[in-house]
């Protein structure tokens, strides 16, 4: 595929396409050259950070992130999901919880921060918190199964322990099948 060396959108999208398609370093690819060409395009940046996540390189992805909510703060408070998922994957639950509780604040219905946010609370021990975050979930979305949730990861050890704690500690009466 051809793409004009000029159009950093363009490798920016193309990127997203291979990401959606599970060709993470495909996606990379086209990714860094998008932003080679601007470097300043916040959406580019949380692209990044979410195939860096997904393929498992969580301390990128925190990176990445992080420039991302400085270029562009006004962003969908959903991209913060990413953020504290992040930072839950690497094993810093109180930033996570701190992010992902500004994620719920301004927008109260994304179930994915609740879901981010018991695991966290679980992790830390907290478990009366993380039963009042899966209840948010299982209130917002009565469907939700841990099964389906994170099985987009590459490395399935990264989707799989975060299933565990899910699975353990949070939603024990959600069976991963």
């Amino acid at each position: 595929m051809a793409l004009d060396a000029y159009q950093a959108r363009a490798h920016s999208l193309v990127g997203y396409v291979f990401f959606r398609k599970g060709d993470f370093e495909t996606a990379l690819d086209k990714l860094r050259q998008a932003i080679e060409l601007n470097p300043n395009n916040a959406l580019t940046q949380h692209w990044m950070s979410v195939v860096l996540l997904y393929s498992g390189s969580v301390d990128q992805a925190i990176r990445w992130q992080e420039s991302f909510l400085r270029l562009d703060p006004g962003q969908p408070i959903g991209n913060l999901m990413t953020l504290g998922l992040s930072y839950y994957l690497n094993g810093q639950s109180d930033n996570a919880v701190s992010v992902l509780k500004r994620g719920i604040a301004g927008d109260p219905d994304f179930v994915g921060n609740y879901i981010v946010v018991a695991a966290a609370y679980a992790r830390m021990g907290r478990m009366d918190d993380a039963k009042q975050a899966a209840d948010q979930v299982l209130e917002r979305d009565p469907f939700f199964e841990v099964a389906y949730y994170g099985s987009a990861f590459k490395k399935d050890r990264i989707g799989e322990k975060f299933k565990k704690i899910c699975v353990m500690q949070v939603f024990p009466s959600r069976r991963i099948s």
